[in-house]
């Protein structure tokens, strides 16, 4: 009878030979090699493929609302591998908020910038937050800055910065306002800003909950009276 084969490894380019060396009943050895197919290295990630992919997900579902194992479904992607380029779900977050501030920041940031009269950016605006669109309603940094569950700190980080970002932003613009005569003097910049950007976190939070957008558009409008200058 065989006795107890002793295995040694031999590796190929694409696959481990193992040999096995058996001794026979006769007293004599016999050896037999069986090739195995070497374990294969993970398929190239693509970065930026999956952070696109992810914000669809975060922004419909908002981050509460979606499991990063259902993430990993709908982009096609394993969680290992999420481990492996961001390690882990902060990180795949963090670098969600990053594009989304280039796709849906960054353009209110430019209009704020703009040679617009105040009550025009408040106008285009609310008109293009609540206008048909291919992406989801609302906003995704709203939804994860007022998300019941704790945010990692790669993604507060994030957060924090962008909204930091929007209130300088909306100060500065208040400031332009009341040089030109065109907002209301009785706000101090800073406070105005505060106002407009909890009225616009609560427009988005609206849409996202799937309120009527021309509604949430004139309310909002008629909230936005009280910043501009009574003559407007």
């Amino acid at each position: 009878m065989p006795s107890s084969p002793c295995s040694i490894p031999k590796r190929t380019a694409r696959y481990t030979t193992i040999r096995h060396t058996v001794r026979m009943s006769g007293g004599g050895t016999e050896n037999h090699d069986e090739a195995r197919r070497r374990p294969g290295r993970p398929r190239s990630f693509n970065r930026e493929a999956t952070i696109d992919a992810a914000i669809a997900c975060y922004w419909r579902e908002g981050p509460d609302g979606i499991s990063l194992n259902e993430v990993c479904r709908e982009v096609k992607v394993s969680k290992p591998g999420i481990y492996r380029e961001f390690g882990g779900e902060d990180g795949l977050l963090a670098a969600v908020i990053d594009r989304y501030r280039e796709q849906a920041v960054q353009p209110l940031l430019d209009l704020l910038a703009s040679d617009l009269a105040f009550d025009e950016v408040l106008q285009t605006v609310l008109a293009a937050q609540t206008a048909e669109r291919d992406t989801p309603m609302g906003c995704l940094i709203a939804e994860a800055r007022l998300g019941r569950q704790p945010r990692g700190p790669l993604t507060a980080e994030r957060i924090e910065v962008v909204r930091e970002e929007m209130r300088t932003a909306y100060e500065a613009r208040y400031e332009r306002a009341l040089a030109d005569g065109q907002a209301n003097e009785g706000l101090e910049p800073a406070l105005a800003a505060s106002y407009l950007d909890a009225q616009f976190v609560m427009l988005l939070m609206r849409l996202h909950r799937g309120d009527d957008p021309e509604m949430v558009r004139r309310h909002a409008w008629l909230a936005m009276q009280v910043l501009l200058a009574p003559n407007r």
